[in-house]
C-alpha cells in the first residue's frame, strides 16, 4: 500500500513539473504575443538587427531598405503613443518624402520657399480644423525624418562637411547609438496595455540602460563648413560614416573602448584576488596600455602594409618579425603639444559660392568654387588641382573637368604669400546631358612643410642622489614647466611629433643610451598622400642605425584617411662633445625636426543642366560661373 501511495505521489509530482513547464512556455508566449501588439516594441527589435547588421556586414542595398521600412513604423509608433490626431504626423513625413525622392532634396531657396509655405499651410488647416490638438502631433512628425537622416549616415556626413570636432561624445553617437531601436524604446507604450507586459518593460529598462551609458561614457575618457546646394543622397551618406568609422578605428580613438572593456574585466576580478605574471594585481590602467600597445604593433605591422587585422594575418611570420622588432623598439607611442608661440594656424580649404544656383541652360558651362589658403610662415610650395563630374542618378557616369584657376598656371598654383585666394572654376571636357551632377575638386597641396621644438636638459653626475635629485626638481621647474618636456609644434594641417630620452623625463644623463622616435599626425580635414622627406636637426649625436635622423619619399596607404604615420626609430648611442663633456651641472639645449609632404584636400558640390531647347545656342560663359541661373 505504501509503494503504491509513492508511485501516485510521483506521478503527481511529474504531472506538476510538466504543468510548471507548459505554465512557464504559456507566459512567456503570452508575453511575447502581448509586446508584439506594440509597434514600438517590433520597432526595437528590428532597430537592433538593422544596427547589427550595419555593423557586421556594412552599409547595403538591405539596410536602406530596412530604414525606410522603419522610417514608415516610426509614424505609426509615434500616432500610438500621442494617441490622438494620428494623421497629423504622417503630413511632415510625407512632404519630406517627397521633397526628398520627388525634388532631389534640394536646398533652392525659391523652391523652399513656396514648397515649405504649402507644407505649413497644409499643418495650420489641420490645426483650425482639430481647434490646436493636432499641432504637436504635426510637428512630432518631423522626428522620424531626422532619426532616418542621422541613421543613414548624415551625422557622420555633417561631421566631415562643416568640420565638427570628433569628440568622445560623438564618437559614441556615430559608433554605438542604434537610433531607431532608440525610437522604438522613446515610444514604448506607458498606458494600461504597456505597464502589464513584462516584456516591454524589460526592454524598455534595458534600453534606456544603454542608451544612458552610450551618452554619458564619452564625459569621462578615464574611468568633437561647407554650404550644400542639395541634400547628398544616401550613398554619400553611407559611405561618409564608413570613412569616419575608419577615422575612428585609430588607436587614440580607441582608447575609451579598451578603457571600458579592462573596467568589465575588472569587476569578473572583484572575487577573483589572482596576480598577474608580474606579481601585480589587476589595474585598469595597465590593462588599457597593453590594449593600445598592441593596437599600436597592429597598426605598424598590418595597417600601414595595406593588410586587414585578423588572426590569419597576425599568424604570418612578416608579421611576428615586425611585431618582435616592434617590441624590442618599444613602440611608436610619441605625441606633442600646440606651439604657444606661434598664434596662426596653417589652413586649407574649398568653399562654394552661396550666390550660385548650381544649374546651367548648358550642358558646357565652369563652376566656381573658391580655395582660400592661410600660410602664416610664408612657405612656398604648389597646389595642384582637379575636378570630376559625376551623375547623381548613375555614379559610374563619370566626366573629367579641366581646371580653370585665377592666379595659376593652367592647373597649377604657386604659394608664397601668407593669405592666398583663388577662384577655381571646373569645366567638364564633354558637354553634360541634362540632370543632376556631383562635381569633386581636389587641391594637392605639395611640399608643405611644418615643424617641432623639443627641449632637453643634460646634466653631468652630482656628488650625491640628494644632491642630483634637488638638480633635477629645479631644471624641471625653470626650463619644463607642465608639458613643455614635450615636442611643441605650430597648429596646422599636420603636426611633427618626436621625443628622444624618456618622454615625461626630458633630463639626460651621460652614458644613457636614448630611444628616438618622430611621427606625423593629420591634424587637418584632408589626406596625408606622401611624405617627401622629413629630418631632425640633432648634429654631433651618433645613432643606430646611423641615418635614422634623416629620410623620404614615405608612401601612405591610398585608401584610408591616415591619422598618424611613423617615420622612424632608433637610438642616440653617442653625445656631442660639447655636451659629453659638461663644464657646469647642466646644459639646456633646443632641436628641431622637420617634414615636407604632399597633402590632399576634397570638396564636392552640385550641379543641374536644365533642358536645353533644339537649335539653341550655348550660352556665353565668363569666368565667373556665367551660364548659371
Amino acid at each position: 500500500m505504501g509503494i503504491v501511495q509513492a508511485l501516485k505521489g510521483s506521478g503527481a509530482g511529474q504531472v506538476a513539473d510538466v504543468a510548471t513547464k507548459v505554465t512557464g512556455i504559456q507566459l512567456v508566449g503570452k508575453q511575447l504575443a502581448g509586446a508584439a501588439k506594440s509597434i514600438s516594441w517590433v520597432m526595437v527589435v528590428v532597430g537592433v538587427i538593422e544596427f547589427i547588421l550595419k555593423n557586421v556586414f556594412g552599409y547595403g542595398q538591405l539596410i536602406t531598405v530596412l530604414s525606410i521600412i522603419l522610417f514608415i513604423m516610426a509614424g505609426f509608433a509615434l500616432a500610438a503613443r500621442l494617441g490622438k490626431d494620428k494623421l497629423a504626423i504622417f503630413i511632415p513625413m510625407t512632404l519630406f518624402v517627397i521633397w526628398y525622392f520627388l525634388y532631389g532634396a534640394t536646398f533652392d531657396p525659391a523652391f523652399l520657399a513656396v514648397y515649405l509655405s504649402i507644407g505649413f499651410g497644409i499643418m495650420a488647416l489641420f490645426g483650425v480644423i482639430s481647434k490646436g490638438e493636432s499641432v504637436i502631433s504635426s510637428f512630432a512628425g518631423f522626428i522620424p525624418c531626422l532619426v532616418l537622416l542621422v541613421d543613414v549616415g548624415y551625422l557622420a556626413l555633417l561631421v566631415d562637411k562643416v568640420g565638427i570636432p570628433v569628440t568622445n561624445f560623438m564618437i559614441g553617437l556615430l559608433k554605438y547609438m542604434p537610433w531607431w531601436a532608440f525610437f522604438g524604446v522613446m515610444t514604448l507604450p506607458t498606458e494600461e496595455g504597456g505597464r502589464g507586459n513584462a516584456l516591454i518593460q524589460l526592454t524598455r529598462i534595458a534600453g534606456i540602460v544603454y542608451i544612458v551609458f552610450v551618452l554619458i561614457a564619452p564625459v569621462f575618457p578615464n574611468v568633437g563648413r561647407e554650404e550644400l546646394n542639395a541634400l547628398p543622397g544616401f550613398a554619400e551618406a553611407q559611405q561618409a560614416q564608413i570613412d569616419l568609422q575608419e577615422q575612428l578605428s585609430t588607436c587614440e580613438n580607441e582608447q575609451r573602448n579598451y578603457r571600458l572593456s579592462c573596467i568589465g574585466q575588472s569587476f569578473g576580478k572583484i572575487f577573483d584576488f589572482s596576480t598577474s605574471s608580474s606579481g601585480e594585481t589587476f589595474s585598469v590602467d595597465n590593462c588599457v596600455a597593453e590594449k593600445m600597445k598592441e593596437c599600436e604593433i597592429d597598426y605598424q605591422c598590418l595597417t600601414q602594409q595595406g593588410l586587414q587585422v585578423n588572426n590569419d594575418n597576425k599568424a604570418k611570420p612578416a608579421y611576428q618579425e615586425c611585431k618582435a622588432g616592434f617590441t624590442a623598439k618599444g613602440g611608436q607611442n610619441v605625441i606633442g603639444i600646440k606651439d604657444e608661440t606661434i598664434k596662426e594656424a596653417m589652413t586649407a580649404v574649398f568653399s562654394d559660392r552661396k550666390s550660385l544656383s548650381g544649374q546651367y541652360r548648358s550642358g558646357d558651362f565652369l563652376h566656381p568654387i573658391d580655395f582660400t589658403v592661410v600660410n602664416p610662415r610664408n612657405d612656398e610650395f604648389n597646389v595642384l588641382f582637379s575636378c570630376e563630374f559625376t551623375s547623381t542618378t548613375d555614379s559610374k557616369l563619370k566626366v573629367p573637368g579641366t581646371i580653370i584657376a585665377s592666379g595659376a598656371q593652367g592647373n597649377l598654383l604657386t604659394v608664397k604669400d601668407k593669405s592666398v585666394k583663388s577662384t577655381v572654376a571646373c569645366k567638364p571636357q564633354l558637354n553634360l546631358a541634362k540632370g543632376k551632377y556631383k562635381v569633386d575638386y581636389q587641391a594637392e597641396l605639395q611640399g608643405i612643410q611644418s615643424f617641432a621644438r623639443l627641449q632637453r636638459a643634460f646634466i653631468v653626475p652630482q656628488a650625491s642622489e640628494q644632491e642630483r635629485e634637488e638638480l633635477i626638481k629645479r631644471i624641471m621647474q625653470l626650463h619644463f614647466p607642465g608639458q613643455k618636456y614635450l615636442s611643441q609644434a605650430p597648429a596646422g594641417l599636420f603636426e611633427v611629433q618626436w621625443s628622444f630620452g624618456q618622454e615625461d623625463a626630458p633630463i639626460v644623463e651621460s652614458g644613457d643610451i636614448l630611444p628616438l622616435a618622430i611621427v606625423l599626425r593629420n591634424t587637418g580635414q584632408g589626406k596625408i598622400e606622401t611624405v617627401n622627406w622629413y629630418r631632425v636637426n640633432m648634429d654631433g649625436f651618433s645613432t643606430d642605425p646611423a641615418d635614422c635622423l634623416a629620410g623620404g619619399n614615405i608612401a601612405v596607404p591610398k585608401d584610408t584617411t591616415v591619422a598618424k604615420v611613423d617615420l622612424n626609430f632608433c637610438y642616440i648611442t653617442g653625445l656631442p662633445i660639447d655636451l659629453s663633456t659638461l663644464s657646469q651641472d647642466y646644459a639646456y639645449r633646443e632641436y628641431t625636426a622637420e617634414a615636407n609632404l604632399n597633402y590632399l584636400i576634397k570638396a564636392t558640390d552640385n550641379v543641374e543642366v536644365l533642358e536645353i531647347n533644339p537649335g539653341a545656342t550655348p550660352v556665353e560663359i565668363s569666368s565667373e560661373g556665367g551660364g548659371a541661373i
